[in-house]
């Protein structure tokens, strides 16, 4: 009897947990706040080559705007950001006390964990020339682990601060390959007028579509 009533007892929190959490884990990526701290200032000013209506464009300006960039220099080619990432949910180790009575009053105040998602991310930062050729792609890869339980899930804070350190790792690299990069920019020369170039936003798009 007693066992019937643990059974469901722990068949009620984890339908809660479906019900409040939906057994999952998720990043908001629009709700990110990213920061990269590197203020070296070695590569020449750059324009945003993503849309500048777009959500992303706060979180890209913040990150290569705030000392990482010449800003005080013409703007001699293209930047953009993206980040991605997947996900692959996998049960804790805690979901077996659920079957031990004892342990039942406790999990409550522990969030009911009854799911857990790894997340797989990555960052990119490409640098583009005033005519749109490809300069510069970095990429940094890495995964954390995000518990599920009845109030808490959203892995948003902890992808922004993971986010933030691979960006930092790249801009770092990026600072390094600057005198290549500024060469390469300077060939190509400063860019003109306002947004991106109708020319320079065709290869920008083609690459990214066969990239």
């Amino acid at each position: 009897m007693k066992k019937t009533v643990a059974m469901k007892a722990a068949l009620c929190l984890i339908v809660a947990c479906g019900l409040l959490a939906n057994c999952t884990s998720y990043m908001e990526f629009r709700r990110m706040d990213l920061a990269a701290d590197n203020a070296s200032g070695k590569i020449l000013n750059l324009r945003f080559a993503g849309d500048p209506s777009g959500d992303y464009t706060e979180q890209a300006e913040k990150l290569v705007k705030s000392g990482f960039l010449d800003t005080r220099s013409e703007e001699y080619g293209y930047y953009d950001i993206r980040f991605e990432a997947l996900t692959k949910e996998y049960s804790p180790a805690v979901v077996a006390l659920y079957y031990v009575p004892a342990f039942l009053i406790t999990l409550p105040l522990l969030g009911a964990p009854t799911a857990g998602e790894e997340f797989t991310i990555t960052a990119h930062f490409m640098i583009f020339d005033s005519k749109g050729g490809i300069v510069k792609h970095y990429k940094k890869t890495d995964s954390f682990d995000k518990w599920v339980g009845l109030y808490y899930g959203n892995a948003t804070g902890k992808g922004a601060e993971e986010f933030s350190r691979l960006f930092a790792e790249i801009f770092e690299a990026a600072a390094a390959d600057s005198e290549q990069i500024n060469k390469t920019l300077k060939d190509s020369g400063p860019l003109a007028g306002q947004g991106v170039d109708k020319d320079a936003r065709s290869k920008i798009d083609g690459w990214f579509k066969n990239g």
